[in-house]
């Protein structure tokens, strides 16, 4: 499933329902899900957010991100259901090995937060690691892939990339924003100077 919706109209609760589904229709101890976030910082947050409400109902949410040795910690990453990860951890942890194979094999929700960074320098990392755990997971039909953007223009393209049919498929314009964004689009004669033409653009500035 991708959806591309505005900022704040709530993708991150898509992400927290997905979660849920998978815990009623799995209802093992094996249950993996992972979250691949762009950053250090988002991943910080959703380990934050999600610690205080998961833990409630017995999953274990840690964060695999640059702080955590990969070696020293095989037990806690295996142990752990929710794991919370940056693009270039995971395609460290995934180049180990049989070291975590299990681990791999037993994630049967992946969740794609901020998808359009696909098509920054960074998105090669993130494009390669989606192939490998898809050639990786024994049983990929239980494999359910989730990606959410605030800012996806092709959002039927990276669709069709994860094999996603057309129902699955969502974008949704500005006017689902909880605030209203307006556009406009104002033209002004260009100045010689490039002082006196920047000060005229604050005079136009309402307050």
């Amino acid at each position: 499933m991708v959806i591309a919706a505005p900022t704040g109209s709530g993708k991150t609760v898509l992400f927290e329902m997905a979660i849920v589904r998978a815990i009623l229709s799995i209802q093992s101890n094996n249950f993996k899900c992972l979250l691949i976030a762009p950053s250090k910082a988002l991943c910080q947050q959703r380990v934050t957010e999600w610690s205080k409400c998961f833990n409630e109902i017995g999953l274990r949410v840690i964060e695999v991100t640059g702080d955590i040795d990969l070696k020293d910690n095989a037990d806690l990453i295996a142990n752990a259901n929710i794991l919370v990860t940056t693009p270039e951890k995971w395609d460290a942890l995934t180049k180990i090995g049989s070291t975590y194979i299990n681990i791999i094999n037993n994630v049967c929700l992946l969740l794609l937060d901020e998808i359009h960074h696909i098509g920054d320098e960074r998105g090669s990392i993130l494009e390669t690691l989606v192939i490998r755990i898809n050639s990786w997971k024994l049983n990929i039909d239980h494999l359910r892939i989730i990606g959410l953007s605030a800012t996806l223009p092709n959002v039927q393209d990276i669709g069709s990339w994860l094999n996603c049919k057309d129902e699955y498929i969502h974008l949704f314009s500005n006017e689902f924003r909880p605030v209203p964004l307006h556009v406009e689009v104002l033209a002004f004669g260009n100045n010689r100077n490039a002082f006196l033409f920047d000060k005229s653009l604050d005079d136009k500035v309402d307050g």
